[in-house]
């Protein structure tokens, strides 16, 4: 296919809302290494998206389950979960 100079693109415009950046990770962890493998650590998701402490703890807990406390981390999510509830019924 030959490209003349007459030739014109059309790049259609993004009309996504601008998101924020996703501020680097923590350079250490307090307490373990539970969160190393994940891409994005929950305190950066927290941040980036300005949730509230109810919000950032069901994060935190549901991001760490498999690599720290198991059905207990589930469940204090949960607990996290059932307050907002509460509050907002």
């Amino acid at each position: 296919m030959n490209i003349t100079s007459d030739a014109y693109v059309t790049i259609k415009e993004d009309k996504t809302p601008d998101t924020p950046a996703v501020p680097p990770k923590p350079k250490e962890q307090v307490g373990g290494t539970h969160y190393s493998s994940l891409s994005i650590e929950p305190i950066q998701f927290i941040e980036t998206n300005e949730m509230g402490y109810h919000e950032g703890n069901v994060v935190k807990y549901v991001s760490r389950w498999k690599n720290k406390n198991g059905l207990e981390d589930l469940k204090k999510a949960q607990w996290y979960i059932n307050r907002l509830i509460e509050l907002n019924s």
